[in-house]
């Protein structure tokens, strides 16, 4: 059986006190670790902003549910923290 690492996304609408636009919090339920990134208004959904970012940072994705995104372990059976 295959083991996989959830990552859960959640939307962040802009605030007056943060003093930044909307945002994408990603959650791994493995490292017990978040993240922010910025919304990217050329994407349909959350879900999809983070699959882009996570791509770009050597994440393995296997496939997205609402407001979750699995990614699968490397060769070498290791997960990438949202960190590194």
């Amino acid at each position: 059986m295959e083991n996989y690492h959830l990552i859960a996304v959640k939307y962040f609408g802009a605030t007056n006190t943060k003093g930044s636009g909307s945002r994408i919090k990603l959650t791994s339920t493995r490292f017990e670790q978040s993240i922010f990134i910025p919304f990217n208004h050329s994407l349909n959904n959350p879900e999809d902003m983070a699959i882009e970012y996570l791509k770009k940072q050597g994440h393995k994705i296997q496939g997205k549910a609402e407001f979750v995104v699995i990614c699968k372990a490397d060769k070498n059976h290791q997960f990438k923290s949202l960190k590194d």
